[in-house]
C-alpha cells in the first residue's frame, strides 16, 4: 500500500517560468505496507 502526494507546480494560478525555477512537479510516495517495506519514501523533483 502506498500514499502518494503530487504537486503540479506549473498548474498553480499565476505561475510563471521564473517562479517555476526549472521545477515542474513534486512527487512524494510513502510505503505503508507490507510491514517489511513500510517506512520507505521516494521523493522526485522534475
Amino acid at each position: 500500500r502506498f500514499s502518494d502526494e503530487i504537486d503540479l507546480r506549473y498548474a498553480h494560478p499565476g505561475m510563471t517560468e521564473e517562479k517555476l525555477n526549472n521545477m515542474l512537479l513534486l512527487f512524494k510516495q510513502r510505503v505503508l505496507a507490507p510491514a517489511r517495506l513500510a517506512g520507505g519514501i521516494l521523493l522526485v523533483q522534475e
